[in-house]
């Protein structure tokens, strides 16, 4: 009788580590979801116009044995702005990142949101795991949280059935 009383105090507790830890990785991530998907809407009705950046630096990069050429573009707005960013990151020679020096390459700029970027893609597929992630956290919390109500029913059950054969 002690083993069992002792093991439903365990699951109990674990139940309620569980609910409490999960609850709190939920509201956690749901409010990163909430900040990306609030990012993805000001980004998506942005107005971006495409721009003429050039290519104005390379740099060299070494990976174990590999060796790669990174170009880089600087783009000046109309307000004065400078952005930097990289265009090509795995070029194969030298040869290559140099003929790319002072190329004109097309970017995206938006004066509103201030930024300067290669593409106007951008994916919701983060957005998406998080709101799976948070969906699981959900049903673990549900899980937890049924089985400790169904616990405590039986719980009390057996408390009233045992008082009365006494």
């Amino acid at each position: 009788m002690k083993n069992r009383e002792l093991k439903l105090k365990n699951n109990t507790i674990i139940h309620l580590l569980i609910i409490i830890i999960f609850t709190i990785l939920t509201v956690i991530v749901a409010w990163k979801v909430s900040i990306a998907y609030e990012d993805y809407i000001i980004y998506k009705t942005a107005k971006f116009e495409k721009e003429e950046a050039t290519i104005v630096e390379y740099k060299r990069y070494v990976y174990y044995t590999n060796e790669y050429f990174s170009t880089f573009y600087k783009y000046e707005s109309p307000t004065g702005a400078v952005y930097t960013g990289c265009w090509d990151l795995e070029l194969d020679t030298e040869e290559e990142a140099q003929a790319m020096l002072g190329k004109k390459v097309p970017v995206y700029y938006s004066e509103e949101l201030g930024i300067c970027d290669t593409s106007t893609d951008i994916s919701l597929t983060g957005i998406i795991i998080g709101g799976i992630v948070v969906c699981v956290f959900i049903l673990c919390v549900l899980n937890s949280l049924i089985r400790e109500i169904l616990f405590i029913v039986r719980w009390k059950r057996y408390k009233s059935y045992s008082n009365e054969k006494i």
